[in-house]
């Protein structure tokens, strides 16, 4: 994984292709700032663990309720379910936050996922590779930009940090954004928590 702040000017973060050699920031971001930021970033898994096995171990260690569901998504197949469709969408078109706490691992192929530094109002890039899982915190923005071509067969899970039956039920998780988001109270609670 890698983490820079996004102050390219050249490199375009709603392309569906990103160069992150040509996109490389002279300004690293560390994990501190990340853990910060309440993101969390878990290598691949190791040869002698499953992807299944690593992907529960680490939503036990995040204290996910024994109940959530385990949401898998084929992101290049042509005829993926609406409901899966339509959160791609949202997630590649718009900045958007979560309601809740949210575990992705991409089991296969990779991604970008742009994500916000609330205290200088920046842009933190992130490249996420096959086998490495990244918490995202509820009432944080971020975009994905996912690298999307006939060699790339991406391929994630998700798990929503909610016992709520009706969301672990539903065809699309919920997504806000714009004057939406800013007055939902995920969100609230989030810059309250990063707050210095």
């Amino acid at each position: 994984m890698l983490a820079y702040y996004h102050d390219n000017l050249s490199c375009d973060r709603h392309q569906e292709t990103t160069d992150d050699v040509n996109c490389t920031s002279s300004r690293p971001v560390s994990n501190e700032v990340l853990n910060a930021l309440k993101y969390r970033i878990y290598p691949k898994y190791s040869q002698s663990q499953s992807p299944v096995d690593r992907f529960k171990s680490i939503s036990q260690e995040l204290g996910f309720p024994w109940e959530c569901e385990l949401l898998r998504f084929d992101v290049t197949q042509s005829d993926m379910e609406k409901g899966v469709k339509e959160m791609v969408d949202y997630y590649t078109r718009e900045r958007v936050i979560e309601p809740y706490d949210v575990l992705w691992m991409f089991t296969h192929g990779n991604a970008c996922l742009d994500v916000e530094e609330p205290w200088t109002k920046s842009t933190i890039h992130l490249t996420i590779s096959e086998g490495e899982s990244v918490l995202i915190p509820a009432g944080a923005y971020h975009h994905y930009t996912l690298n999307i071509h006939p060699e790339n067969d991406i391929r994630m899970w998700g798990m929503y940090k909610t016992s709520d039956k009706s969301v672990l039920e539903a065809d699309l998780p919920p997504l806000i954004f714009g004057e939406e988001a800013e007055q939902h109270p995920a969100r609230k609670v989030y810059l309250e928590s990063v707050r210095t």
